[in-house]
């Protein structure tokens, strides 16, 4: 019974930050498919992969579906670890973000 309640929020979470999502993004071009790829220190890892040219973007969300770092997609993302994740930005390159720190 706990597992199905789980897989109910994380469907609920997802619907609702994909939802969210496309409402930022309402200009952009093609659809894409969403999906969690981890859930560490409170704060949801999500990848985004188009249909159109086979691109994949990550952004993060707290556990509420709300978005971080002003829903800012990155190419590549690395789930938090002892408040560290390394993202690879398109225009920045590599860097570690801290949470601790809000970088």
């Amino acid at each position: 019974m706990e597992v199905i309640d789980e897989r109910k929020k994380l469907e609920l979470l997802k619907e609702d930050v994909l939802r969210k999502e496309q409402a930022r993004q309402k200009y952009s071009s093609g659809y894409y498919r969403l999906s969690l790829v981890s859930v560490e220190e409170n704060i949801s890892l999500w990848k985004k992969r188009y249909f159109n040219d086979d691109k994949e973007d990550y952004f993060y969300t707290y556990l509420e579906g709300n978005l971080l770092f002003d829903g800012r997609n990155f190419q590549y993302a690395t789930p938090f670890y002892h408040s560290l994740a390394c993202v690879n930005d398109r225009i920045d390159g590599w860097y570690l973000m801290d949470i601790e720190k809000n970088n």
